[in-house]
């Protein structure tokens, strides 16, 4: 029975959300609104049951995981982000927000300073160094041809690919000759990638899409016919708005207009 009604839930929901194709309607604000409430309360559990809980009270109040094996004492240090935390709650309250800049202020700069190394490694150095062909061949020494080659070919465009686009960005000479020559080629290797993102998030959102569409058929039409009883509902209830937004008369505003 459980399953039976959740399915009927989930496909009625999922109908309100696709009825945004249609035009904005309650339906579609009603299910928005569930879904952003539902995912703020989850978050909201997440963090309580992820982090202050255990790494808040469990390490400063009480022992939430005892162990026989091990002497349990308060480590008071866990206190300073706890009253950050706290802290930025003040956000709420009029009289005392002013407060709350400080606990982010100091969260934002231990963030930004803890956060340099990793960034500065994973998305500079990382890449300049993955960029270079010898590198990209390393795994392919001693490998046969039919390997060889194509890998070393994949490696020399990408690093034409890489020092093109990097010229398109120097500014400080005028593009002509070589170097115009190859901000040309790096405009073309940036719209290609912009293409491809672009083509990867349309295929990520259509694969959502068939997602939704097979639960529709597969999942929720076993379960009492509940995809074809909401959209032929769904479908009458815009017959009928139709009809009635036709017969209104047209207010003021409306005749102002035209």
């Amino acid at each position: 029975m459980a399953t039976f009604i959740g399915t009927w839930i989930a496909a009625g929901l999922t109908l309100m959300i696709l009825s945004f194709l249609y035009k904005d309607n309650p339906f579609f604000r009603f299910a928005e609104h569930l879904y952003v409430g539902i995912a703020n309360a989850f978050v909201v559990w997440l963090v309580w049951a992820t982090i202050v809980l255990p790494d808040f009270i469990g390490r400063v109040f009480i022992n939430i995981a005892p162990d026989p094996d091990v002497t349990w004492s308060p480590d008071f240090w866990f206190l300073v982000p706890g009253i950050l935390g706290l802290i930025m709650l003040t956000r709420m309250i009029p009289a005392i927000e002013w407060m709350s800049r400080w606990a982010l202020a100091f969260v934002v700069g231990w963030g930004a300073g803890f956060m340099i190394g990793p960034v500065l490694n994973s998305y500079l150095l990382a890449q300049v160094y993955a960029s270079f062909p010898w590198v990209n061949m390393q795994p392919y020494i001693g490998a046969p041809p039919g390997e060889y080659v194509p890998a070393l070919v994949n490696a020399i465009i990408l690093f034409i690919c890489v020092v093109t686009v990097l010229i398109y960005f120097f500014f400080s000479y005028e593009h002509k000759g070589v170097i115009g020559g190859g901000a040309k080629i790096g405009i073309w290797v940036l719209m290609v990638a912009f293409g491809a993102s672009f083509g990867s998030t349309v295929m990520a959102r259509v694969s959502l899409f068939v997602g939704r569409a097979r639960f529709l058929v597969q999942d929720a039409e076993p379960s009492g016919h509940a995809f074809s009883i909401l959209l032929t509902l769904g479908i009458l209830i815009v017959i009928i708005a139709a009809i009635v937004g036709r017969r209104q008369p047209p207010t003021k505003e409306s005749e102002s207009a035209e």
